[in-house]
């Protein structure tokens, strides 16, 4: 993906992440959320739920954020510096963003949920912080020079990785689709802001 492209996806994405705040604060998600959360709702078990919680246990904001201290730790000594930026940067913004927004849109979480989860619903923290990973894995994987086969297998990893932790939030009733949905969104914004960011002070 070159600049130009990273470019207009960064606009396009942070547009789309607008409008569906604004949508989803005015109620116009409310129709297909609730029908999703009813569809997912269905197919719950005990089993299923046991192993969607520990999904979710695992992969927390916190557990993600001390991997991904150590995974940047080892960058830092093979002196992959601008890799580490970007996924310390991005994995920082991504966080403290979803904070942010989670306080000031008040979005509820739904009511059926199969376990307590505290605080608001919008965006999915555990979506962001995983898909931001995600893509940050995507876009190191097009930098290397590995054999293709490892970088199809690093790539279908990281993108079943995303959808699994976000599927567990879905269905375990703790959030809505368009908490989901924005929660990629939102992780796309910085993963593509920060490739945008390292590559500007690498040409100062």
């Amino acid at each position: 993906m070159n600049r130009y492209t990273i470019k207009k996806t960064f606009i396009g994405s942070c547009i789309a992440f607008i409008s569906l705040t604004v949508l989803v604060t005015q109620e116009g998600t409310r129709s297909l959320d609730e029908a999703l959360n009813r569809f997912f709702n269905t197919f719950q078990t005990q089993f299923g739920i046991i192993i969607a919680r520990d999904i979710g246990q695992l992969t927390s904001q916190l557990n993600l954020s001390l991997i991904a201290l150590l995974i940047a730790s080892v960058l830092i000594y093979r002196q992959e510096l601008k890799s580490a930026s970007r996924l310390l940067l991005g994995l920082l913004g991504t966080s403290l963003s979803v904070t942010l927004i989670k306080n000031m849109v008040g979005i509820a979480r739904p009511l059926n949920a199969a376990i307590l989860e505290g605080g608001f619903a919008f965006p999915s923290g555990h979506t962001a912080t995983s898909f931001f990973i995600s893509f940050w894995i995507l876009f190191s994987l097009s930098k290397t020079k590995e054999k293709r086969l490892f970088k199809y297998i690093g790539a279908i990893s990281a993108v079943l990785f995303g959808i699994l932790v976000a599927g567990s939030r879905l269905y375990l009733g703790v959030h809505w689709f368009s908490d989901i949905l924005g929660g990629i969104l939102l992780a796309l914004i910085w993963a593509l802001g920060t490739q945008l960011l390292i590559k500007e002070r690498r040409k100062d």
